[in-house]
């Protein structure tokens, strides 16, 4: 076989470098917000037509080795079966939980933590003159209801940021608390249609009730000019020397406005990472040695403050299988104290203002 000489094969031989050359990929989260339609006129047809968005997105991100945490609201349980719930998790995704709160401008779910009547007022000065949805019970009720989706689940966003008494108990792994998770802006809150908000560099930790939680953060991608903006992050951080020490995460809903957007940040994401190896689930990341922790005080049920301590890694006890053997304990510790035994297996349209309903 002749080999060509020359301009011609310098240029191709150049091309290979530099298509063999694209940076990697940093770890990566993928959520998806599947939101409550409770109180609103059009659910009927709302909730079907998100419902068939979200298998489309699942199927997707199955087509290029990717998981995603499929945040879901009480009422999906009318619509998804069993057997959606088995398939998704065989797939490697996470079955996590979605609450909107009195306080959400869009829609509540009908669910609260928050003493009723003081609720109820919450939810009439969110709404001004527009009328209250129906209650339909406390955050035990909110669980009894995600548990007869999965009896597993430990992670979501419960739009805990103005109020952390929306967060039930069983929720350890949560992603809205409001605050930043890189250290340029430690302690400080960020709003999720910032791309920089998708930097997590640490993980939150904060005692409420009496129960450890720990939070990751998440940027939002609703509209074109966020999806490139995240984007842009997305691959300034893949290029950057710290790569290997963040988390990428992102939140998208299911619904028609969201869904090519959707589509273009997996293509970039499978473009970097074209075998999944750096996709996780939230409860992965928090049951990995990727991130350190970074202790925090609860001042209130609004506001939380960072301790002045040193890094460390000591996530929640739990009891995971870990490459086919039961751990339980704090399952890792960045100085090296204690270590993980392997990788973690987690088998784990508007109202006035369609973008109401999101976050």
């Amino acid at each position: 076989m002749k080999i060509k000489t020359g301009a011609s094969f310098l240029c191709v031989l150049l091309l290979l470098v530099w298509s063999g050359s694209r940076a990697a990929s940093p770890y990566y989260f993928i959520a998806i917000h599947n939101e409550p339609y409770h109180g609103h006129p059009a659910a009927a047809e709302l909730l079907p037509e998100a419902v068939s968005i979200l298998k489309e997105m699942v199927a997707k991100a199955d087509g290029y080795h990717i998981k995603l945490t499929i945040m879901l609201s009480p009422e999906w349980d009318q619509h998804l079966t069993a057997e959606d719930i088995s398939a998704w998790k065989l797939s490697g995704h996470e079955i996590a939980s979605h609450h909107h709160s009195v306080y959400h401008p869009g829609g509540w779910d009908g669910y609260t933590g928050i003493p009723l009547e003081e609720a109820l007022q919450i939810r009439e000065s969110t709404l001004r003159g527009r009328p209250v949805e129906e209650t339909l019970g406390d955050l035990s009720d909110y669980m009894a209801r995600l548990f007869d989706l999965d009896a597993g689940v430990v992670s979501g966003c419960l739009n805990e940021e103005p109020d952390k008494r929306e967060m039930p108990d069983e929720i350890i792994y949560p992603t809205c608390s409001g605050y930043s998770n890189a250290y340029k802006t430690i302690g400080q809150k960020v709003n999720d249609m910032d791309s920089q908000k998708a930097i997590n560099e640490f993980i939150v930790q904060a005692d409420l009730n009496g129960i450890t939680r720990n939070w990751l953060a998440h940027a939002q991608i609703i509209d074109t000019s966020q999806v490139l903006a995240v984007m842009e992050t997305f691959k300034t951080v893949a290029a950057s020397e710290s790569t290997e020490k963040v988390v990428f995460g992102t939140v998208n809903h299911s619904a028609p406005r969201e869904h090519q957007n959707f589509n273009d940040y997996l293509d970039l994401v499978h473009s970097y990472d074209s075998t999944g190896a750096k996709s996780r689930t939230i409860s992965e990341i928090m049951n990995s040695n990727i991130l350190p922790v970074e202790g925090f005080v609860m001042k209130d049920n609004r506001e939380m403050e960072r301790k002045v301590t040193s890094i460390r890694r000591s996530i929640n006890k739990v009891s995971r299988c870990y490459l086919g053997a039961p751990i339980s304990g704090n399952v890792t510790n960045i100085l090296g104290q204690q270590g993980t035994k392997g990788t973690q297996i987690i088998f784990g349209n508007e109202l006035p203002g369609e973008k109401e309903l999101r976050n």
